[in-house]
């Protein structure tokens, strides 16, 4: 009998044997080198295997195909980056008498993804490859990605309509989607800044990274409605 597919519910065979985590791990970092470069349609299991200088059976061995290999990468993260910014928005909302402001709430969300890029190169391929989705994701990514962050980002679009008192709720759509575009796209390293900075500004430099998306991003959701 033919082997399921991996899916959303069961993103990979996962064969390891006990104490044999190693390899499994440098598979996922080498791929996710792989994928963040090439994106998932141009990258191949030969490339990663060379990459990770290991037999191409093994990654079928541990994850089964290229898919179970792609979505072992994006939950290996994405499930961090998620419990992170639920635990940082329990700790505000727990506050008694003092709920979280516009800045905190934005703070929450938005530095788990700055520390997960603090990791070395795996956090900043991860971020490149989260960054390449919105242009190219395939079929099977919808599914996964609401698994992934549905339940955080819907918690913070609530907290946030709270917060925001009378504005109409469409309003917050729009503005939380306008925040992850511009958090994805500063976390990419396109060196966009670099090139009309002179070399003067990088999103390298994630402590500045901070201090100047968070007065952004709170200016935007906080702008006045638009008329209609």
């Amino acid at each position: 009998m033919a082997e399921p597919e991996p899916s959303p519910d069961r993103p990979t065979k996962l064969g390891r044997r006990p104490g044999d985590n190693a390899t499994g791990d440098k598979i996922l970092d080498a791929a996710e080198e792989e994928f963040a470069a090439r994106g998932y349609e141009g990258t191949s299991l030969r490339e990663i295997s060379q990459r990770a200088k290991i037999n191409q059976a093994l990654i079928r061995y541990y994850f089964g195909s290229k898919q179970g290999l792609y979505c072992s990468i994006y939950l290996r993260r994405g499930q961090e980056l998620g419990r992170e910014r639920i635990r940082l928005l329990d700790a505000l909302e727990a506050r008694p008498g003092q709920p979280p402001t516009i800045e905190e709430l934005v703070r929450a969300f938005i530095v788990p993804a700055i520390e997960i890029k603090r990791q070395g190169a795996g956090g900043v391929a991860y971020m490149r490859l989260h960054a390449r989705l919105q242009d190219e994701a395939p079929d099977f990514m919808s599914d996964l990605r609401k698994r992934v962050y549905d339940e955080s980002t819907t918690r913070y679009i609530n907290a946030l309509k709270r917060a925001l008192g009378d504005m109409h709720p469409d309003c917050v759509y729009w503005r939380m989607i306008f925040l992850i575009g511009a958090y994805f796209y500063t976390l990419a390293d396109s060196d966009r800044l670099e090139a009309y900075s002179g070399g003067s500004c990088s999103t390298k430099d994630l402590d500045e990274c901070v201090r100047q998306i968070v007065p952004f991003l709170v200016g935007g959701l906080t702008a006045p409605m638009p008329r209609k």
